[in-house]
């Protein structure tokens, strides 16, 4: 009988165990899922709070773009460029004023404009002007559109033809450009030919060294190294530079175009811009009621030298009056 009432007992504390593990382990697995529950939440409000909404109000014109002037999403998450930037000058959750004249005269997102210019504020005074267009400071991609100006033509009347120069006034870009060297290099056959780079509008570039063609990316922005470092180890290019990354070469070449000699300094060489040809129309009448198509001593050419005047010729008709009238088509 004491045996089993020993296996009882054993048996019976077995029982309370086993109760008791069984009990702590229902509370073991509540405390587990509230603190999953809990962390959850903590993570959720922490990503939502990243965004401090009244920073809207500390730059000019901060209403535009919202919170996208400093993140990549109005949802506030990850930081842009001028985001960056601003969150090594202000505390976390800091309500303190951080636009000012040196913030304002950086280029953040190194589109070409600085922050104040793009903002509205060029002086960082804390005067936003609302004329012009507001561009976001932290977006290589958001720039401001400046329409062409009207171009200027010329015409002189020859003994035996008619000269015509049209001086398109397109803004410089980088896209849908091929640059031709001014000297001139040895090729494999004996004859000479300048290198020759091209600028697609993909951001594809082709450069043709003799007789070697390389290929690769461009970009003449901001390239940012590493999303996660801060924004001092960013290569801020400008608007006038850009990188080219070929396949085949170990380093990258940076080119730098100068807009007093309308040259661009390549791998040590120097290149001339050539933009493609617009659609211009050429047309003359007797009495400005009826017109057609004038003449040409030449045929149009597929592009021209930027930014350079355009040259055209057309045969005078001694024998009768007439008048002439030039269209620039727009695609």
């Amino acid at each position: 009988m004491k045996k089993l009432t020993d296996e009882n007992k054993v048996g019976e504390n077995s029982i309370k165990i086993l109760r008791f593990k069984s009990l702590f382990g229902v509370n073991k697995c509540i405390f587990i899922r509230c603190w999953q529950i809990t962390l959850l939440i903590l993570l959720i409000a922490n990503t939502t709070m990243d965004a401090r909404p009244w920073r809207v109000d500390q730059i000019p014109n901060g209403k535009k773009f919202g919170c996208i002037n400093c993140h990549a999403s109005s949802s506030g998450r990850s930081l842009n460029f001028f985001g960056l930037i601003v969150d090594t000058k202000v505390g976390k959750g800091s309500r303190a004023q951080f636009w000012n004249a040196q913030l304002a005269s950086l280029d953040s997102d190194g589109d070409g404009y600085t922050n104040g210019e793009e903002l509205g504020d060029p002086d960082g005074d804390g005067t936003a002007t609302a004329d012009g267009q507001l561009t976001n400071p932290g977006y290589s991609s958001s720039l401001p559109v400046f329409p062409d100006p009207p171009p200027n033509i010329k015409i002189e009347v020859n003994e035996d033809n008619i000269s015509i120069s049209v001086k398109i006034n397109e803004q410089f870009r980088w896209e849908n450009t091929r640059y031709e060297s001014i000297e001139k290099f040895p090729m494999p056959f004996g004859n000479k030919s300048p290198h020759e780079i091209k600028f697609d509008e993909m951001g594809e570039i082709h450069w043709r060294n003799t007789d070697m063609i390389f290929t690769g990316y461009y970009i003449h922005t901001t390239v940012h190294i590493d999303r996660n470092v801060k924004p001092e180890t960013r290569i801020v290019l400008g608007k006038n530079k850009v990188l080219a990354s070929l396949r085949g070469l170990s380093k990258g070449i940076i080119g730098e175009f100068n807009f007093e000699s309308n040259q661009l300094k390549f791998d040590g060489d120097y290149y001339i811009p050539y933009f493609e040809m617009p659609n211009i129309l050429i047309e003359e009448s007797a009495d400005m009621r009826d017109w057609k198509k004038s003449i040409l001593t030449e045929a149009m050419p597929k592009e021209y030298q930027w930014p350079n005047e355009i040259k055209i010729d057309l045969k005078k008709d001694k024998e009768k009056n007439t008048f002439y009238r030039i269209k620039i088509l727009k695609d």
